[in-house]
């Protein structure tokens, strides 16, 4: 996706207010002194990023204080008023179109062959409606009359109370019908092969070869309006179609929304929007810079509601467009990294950071157009970088993020430690570090040409650990990298340095621990059977692992205690930071924090 930064304002600074005061808390658990005694940690739980995909597949308005987005993962959002709920799971198979009833809080979103309804504030599960063809377009007028439409020329009519059997209304290979409704009085389906086919309020009429290919939008029993796949538009007035006009030259229109006779709204894939008024159709108007536009619901003629498969939404509001908001981010959550036991920050894939102060997490703000793969804070600052998987980073200093700079060209980042405000050291998946100096990254230095997946860990300014795939480690003294150290051949792929005297590596079942003269030799994690994927040492001989599978494992006094499971944990953690003895936080790709 190409850099462009006006589209989310990144050129001024997205705020995330971190408290200037980081106070010393009671830690909420302690892990026990005893050499391998089991501890409780992680007793709070909160889903902080939602459980959206960052791609908006459908969008649909019964107003403009009630809208309802869906993503391709299955999640939906609601806007109450002029704000947007977070992205929550209603179908994991998930969902294609959703349409909600005008002037309600009632909303149908299609699931293959199945629906989920929305009544209020809470949808159902998904039941299955269809069994002749995937469902490819809905239309509810009321809450008391929707109308669905199939893949394979089949509709399915919704009475408030159950939905009717199949019945086929057109033919052919695959007519993907598209359905718009006026009232329980005047439906319009349109097929792709140009053919148009009406209810009456009793029957479907037989399909006739109008044109119309597209989408379709019916505002009244007299007026509805259809698209021909090539940017033209055909007008139903109750008894006839017209004649082609061309509205796009661009092509296809990727939504179409007619709130009322003779006033329609257009929007294509490339984020331009045409308005249909009595004096005809305007000339376009851009209105998403980003393109790829997916959908567009007006419910008036002062209100219409545009998305885009980025997570984005506009607005307009009868005169003018608003500038894109990004409501929808991947849930999936990359690294975290805690100050202190009151402050955290969490990034994702989505380009979203979160902030926990206290015990509770803030919304997520969109602070980077690519999948952000680190984070780290320093103790007791309100200083923390962040790195992308194109070689960009980014810092938050006074509560707000700078935006994305391009310090390592072509290669993504996979690992970041910083030990101050003015000194952090980040390693790229070729193998290459940088260096942050308070103002200014180094330029990539090549340390490890061998191995992949590198993992970087500091302790001061003048002492890092860099660790790899192939179980080598190479050392930092402030100036230049040591040659390579092979600690474990069976690979390493976390490492922690709690001081200049202490650092664990571990690779899986096995782990190693640094001296502050030497390597030791690896040792099996626990019995064996244990796997350790991400390691966090808040002092010497005091750590915390994570298996990957929802079980975390203390290190105490050289003993690994057993594996112990995360309440609520789906096993996808993905990141573990340990501040301090008894406190960790971690989170995972479903946008779960764990603390």
């Amino acid at each position: 996706m190409p850099h462009s930064w006006s589209r989310r304002a990144l050129a001024r600074r997205v705020g995330l207010v971190l408290t200037t005061t980081l106070l010393a808390t009671a830690a909420l658990c302690t892990i026990s002194s005893e050499a391998g005694a089991a501890t409780v940690l992680f007793t709070h739980h909160a889903n902080i990023a939602g459980q959206g995909s960052g791609s908006i597949a459908s969008v649909s308005c019964a107003s403009s204080k009630f809208c309802v987005a869906i993503d391709r993962s299955g999640s939906a959002a609601t806007l109450r008023g002029t704000v947007w709920s977070k992205f929550t799971s209603v179908d994991r198979n998930g969902l294609g179109e959703v349409s909600c009833a005008k002037g309600t809080t009632f909303c149908v979103a299609l699931a293959n062959a199945g629906v989920a309804m929305l009544s209020g504030r809470s949808w159902s599960v998904t039941s299955t409606i269809d069994t002749s063809g995937s469902l490819t377009s809905i239309s509810c007028r009321t809450a008391k009359f929707c109308v669905a439409g199939d893949s394979a020329g089949d509709v399915v009519t919704y009475d408030g109370t159950s939905w009717s059997s199949p019945s086929a209304v057109d033919s052919g290979t695959q007519p993907d019908l598209q359905v718009s409704c006026a009232s329980n009085r005047l439906c319009v389906a349109v097929d792709q092969y140009g053919r148009a086919t009406t209810f009456d309020g009793t029957s479907w009429s037989a399909p006739a070869s109008v044109g119309a290919s597209s989408v379709v939008s019916c505002a009244t029993t007299t007026f509805c309006v259809a698209e021909d796949g090539a940017g033209s538009a055909v007008t139903y007035n109750g008894a006839s179609w017209s004649g082609p006009v061309l509205v796009d030259q661009n092509g296809s229109f990727a939504g179409l929304s007619c709130p009322a006779a003779r006033s329609c709204v257009a929007v294509d894939p490339q984020g331009t929007a045409f308005t249909l008024t009595t004096t005809g159709w305007s000339k376009g108007v851009a209105v998403d810079a980003v393109g790829a536009v997916t959908s567009l619901s007006c419910p008036g003629v002062k209100f219409c509601l545009v998305s885009d498969a980025y997570g984005d939404v506009t607005t307009y509001n009868g005169l003018r467009w608003a500038s894109l908001s990004t409501i929808d981010v991947a849930g999936s959550l990359s690294s975290v990294s805690c100050a202190s036991t009151i402050v955290c920050v969490a990034v994702g894939k989505g380009g979203e950071a979160l902030t926990l102060q206290g015990t509770k997490w803030g919304a997520p703000a969109f602070v980077d157009y690519r999948s952000l793969t680190g984070v780290s804070c320093p103790l007791a600052t309100t200083f923390c970088a962040a790195v992308d998987s194109d070689g960009e980073t980014l810092t938050l200093e006074g509560g707000s993020w700078t935006a994305p700079s391009q310090v390592d060209p072509g290669e993504p980042f996979a690992s970041i430690s910083c030990v101050s405000a003015t000194f952090c050291a980040a390693a790229d998946a070729g193998g290459n570090v940088l260096t942050w100096n308070g103002s200014l990254w180094s330029a990539p230095v090549g340390v490890d040409a061998a191995g992949s997946a590198p993992a970087v860990s500091c302790a001061s300014v003048t002492f890092c650990f860099l660790v790899d795939d192939t179980g080598n480690a190479y050392e930092f003294d402030g100036t230049s990298w040591s040659a390579a150290t092979d600690v474990d051949s069976s690979g390493l792929s976390a490492v922690s340095c709690a001081s200049t005297t202490y650092c664990l590596a571990t690779g899986g079942t096995t782990y190693s621990t640094y001296d502050g003269t030497q390597w030791q030799v690896p040792a099996s994690v626990g019995s064996g059977s244990e796997s350790v994927t991400s390691v966090s040492c808040a002092a010497t001989s005091h750590c915390v692992g994570m298996d990957g599978s929802g079980n975390y494992l203390t290190f105490v006094g050289g003993v690994w205690s057993a594996g112990s499971p995360i309440a609520k944990s789906l096993g996808s953690e993905t990141s573990l930071t340990c501040p301090a003895a008894g406190f960790c936080a971690t989170v995972d790709n479903g946008g779960d924090a764990f603390w």
